[in-house]
């Protein structure tokens, strides 16, 4: 799956109002909320997931993005959520640098495939440094989903 296929301005948050790991986690949580991709009573589950599977290692890829991700039996499908940072936040990522996009992804369960496509697709996309800078450069929410579904 395509990250474009799971973007929409309403999870899409730059700058993205946060001063570490675990508030960037949490506000992109709630921004999946705010836009009915996952329901209210189900935030703090899929939260928790989150953070359980940031504890085990760190979604910190390098180059400046993380792609902090959990299995969650809230959602049928896969959602996705995608925060901006300029200045950057450590994210304890392989590198040592600071992150600067975040890409949140809620995965249902038994759905193992969809989960590393996903996973692959957006690591892929995100690999190329001249997206990375045109997503941090980018002026708006709509300039960003519109740059991804360029690609």
């Amino acid at each position: 799956m395509n990250l474009s296929d799971l973007l929409s301005e309403e999870v899409v948050l730059t700058p993205l109002e946060a001063s570490d790991r675990d508030a960037a986690i949490e506000r992109l949580i709630d921004a999946l909320v705010d836009s009915g991709a996952l329901q209210a009573e189900h935030r703090d589950d899929a939260a928790h997931a989150v953070h359980q599977r940031e504890a085990s290692q760190t979604t910190g890829l390098g180059g400046g993005v993380a792609i902090p991700h959990g299995v969650c039996e809230h959602v049928d499908e896969v959602v996705a959520a995608l925060g901006v940072l300029p200045g950057g936040i450590d994210f304890a990522a392989i590198d040592g640098a600071p992150v600067q996009i975040v890409v949140l992804l809620l995965v249902p369960p038994n759905r193992f495939q969809a989960h590393i496509r996903t996973l692959a697709g957006v690591a892929r996309l995100l690999n190329d440094s001249r997206m990375r800078r045109q997503i941090v450069e980018a002026p708006s929410a709509p300039a960003i989903v519109e740059l991804i579904a360029g690609r």
